[in-house]
C-alpha cells in the first residue's frame, strides 16, 4: 500500500477510505460523484457518519504505518490484522462482501 485517502461522511452523504496499491492504476472521479464512484472501486471501502470514528482510527494507523521508516517499523502479525478485520465487520463498518474482499487481500499478500 502506497497512500490511504479518506472521504469523510456529511448529513446526507456516506463517506469512504481509498487505499492505493503500488502499480495500481487509479479513476479519476468527476466532482460531486466521488462516494458513488468508490462503490465500484474494488479498493475502497464506503461508511455511514455513524461509522467515521473507526475509519478515522484505521486512517491514522494505516498513515503510521506508512510514515514509517522502511526497515524501522514493527511488522504486523497476519492474525492481527485479520482480528482487526473482523473487528470491523461485526462492529458493522464493513459489510460482509467488503470483508471477503479485505480478508482476500490480506491473504493474498501472505502468499
Amino acid at each position: 500500500m502506497t497512500a490511504v485517502q479518506l472521504k469523510r461522511a456529511g448529513f446526507a452523504v456516506n463517506g469512504f477510505i481509498q487505499f492505493s496499491l503500488g502499480g495500481g492504476t487509479e479513476a479519476r472521479s468527476q466532482f460531486g460523484r466521488q462516494t458513488i464512484d468508490a462503490v465500484e472501486d474494488e479498493n475502497s471501502v464506503v461508511f455511514t457518519r455513524q461509522q467515521q470514528a473507526a475509519f478515522d482510527e484505521l486512517r491514522s494507523a494505516i498513515e503510521h504505518g506508512l510514515a514509517a521508516p522502511v526497515g524501522h517499523h514493527q511488522p504486523v502479525d497476519p492474525i492481527t490484522q485479520l482480528n482487526q478485520l473482523a473487528q470491523l465487520h461485526r462492529s458493522g463498518a464493513l459489510t460482509d462482501v467488503e470483508f471477503a474482499h479485505a480478508k482476500q487481500a490480506l491473504l493474498g499478500q501472505m502468499r
